[in-house]
């Protein structure tokens, strides 16, 4: 729950992976419509960065969603932690069950150890089709897969930079 909500939030947020894992959850608000949240530091600045993501939608069914779920279960894991000493929202898991204690952040490598595993669909009894090449995807790629999204619905380029906390252009 906790790696695939982690996965979600980075696709929807429009956060790099290196992101989610400079934040403490602390910072992080749930009202109605939405969960918002600071980075501590980001790729491009050294001071916190806002980020939000709605709540409700795809892949959200009634007023139970995957965000509550996600946020039950963190809620649970690090319920005897000072909320201000857990800086990052994915734990390492080191191919166990459950994550390492004391808690530390997860890697990169690791990350994308299991948006690979999980794109396999571990759980199915169909898998995936043979046509899908795992390996060819990372954890980038979940920011980008909104960005990309947007380009092809032809959404203004402005919202796309802003939600990809992108420069301008010419600024670059």
């Amino acid at each position: 729950m906790i790696i695939l909500g982690g996965f979600l939030l980075l696709c929807w947020s429009g956060l790099r992976f290196s992101d989610l894992q400079r934040c403490r959850l602390s910072t992080w608000q749930l009202d109605s419509h939405s969960l918002r949240g600071l980075t501590w530091r980001a790729k491009t600045c050294n001071t916190s960065t806002p980020f939000g993501v709605v709540i409700s939608g795809l892949l959200s069914k009634g007023t139970w969603t995957w965000i509550h779920q996600f946020l039950s279960t963190l809620d649970k894991l690090y319920s005897d932690e000072d909320p201000d000493h857990i800086d990052f929202a994915m734990p390492t898991f080191g191919n166990q069950d459950t994550p390492i204690v004391p808690f530390d952040a997860m890697t990169y490598a690791e990350a994308l150890f299991y948006i690979r595993y999980y794109m396999a669909l571990p759980w199915s009894q169909h898998g995936v089709p043979a046509s899908l090449n795992t390996k060819s995807y990372s954890v980038h790629g979940l920011k980008a897969t909104i960005l990309s999204w947007a380009a092809q619905a032809n959404l203004p380029e402005t919202d796309r930079r802003i939600h990809g906390k992108h420069r301008p252009a010419q600024a670059s």
